[in-house]
């Protein structure tokens, strides 16, 4: 194992700082990691984010089934479309705001998209139409997320960058849990 470990690591941009002994920035310890403000607005941005995947995937289907009879069959097409153009928009926007260096502003933009496809999915009278806009809404979410995520990486510290994307997921991820319930309890009671 420690030979697979030397040779991933071997080249890696980690490994050539490391050699270059460049002194270290920024925060060093978990607590740090945990102090900063950048890293529970990033956490906030996780759990508006992630909140609505799991409601679009989770609460979408049920809608467009239950109240707009959409033929739950094709439902999985639905689901699987949206996912795959979300990994495909996921790489494209990924690169590109890399590029840019504009990361929040794509994980912003995309998170309006997402929200403006729901949006149109409630409001569209045709069912084709509105299954297409819950697809969307889920192709949205997925490259949102996946930025949102690498914001972490430019607020941490190299020696606590998995443990910054750790407390930034687990806000997002725990609480989008809990409101998930809270949902999903709301919705049985009304029926």
């Amino acid at each position: 194992r420690r030979v697979l470990f030397r040779s991933i690591k071997q080249g890696t941009l980690s490994n050539e700082l490391d050699a270059l002994q460049l002194p270290e920035r920024r925060v060093h310890t978990f607590l740090q990691t945990i102090s900063s403000y950048r890293v529970w607005l990033i956490g906030l941005m996780d759990l508006g984010a992630t909140a609505g995947f799991y409601g679009l995937i989770t609460f979408g289907p049920v809608y467009l089934v239950r109240m707009r009879h959409f033929p739950a069959t094709d439902m999985s097409y639905v689901l699987s479309g949206g996912s795959l153009v979300g990994a495909v928009c996921a790489i494209l926007f990924a690169i590109d705001s890399d590029r840019r260096k504009k990361r929040a502003w794509y994980g912003f933009g995309l998170f309006v998209a997402g929200a403006i496809f729901l949006t149109a999915e409630l409001f569209l009278t045709n069912n084709t139409g509105a299954a297409v806009a819950l697809a969307l809404a889920s192709a949205s979410a997925t490259p949102a997320l996946v930025i949102i995520w690498s914001l972490a990486h430019s607020v941490a510290e190299r020696t606590t960058i998995a443990s910054t994307v750790g407390a930034t997921a687990a806000v997002g991820i725990g609480f989008a849990g809990v409101i998930n319930v809270v949902m999903s309890r709301d919705d049985a009671a009304h029926h």
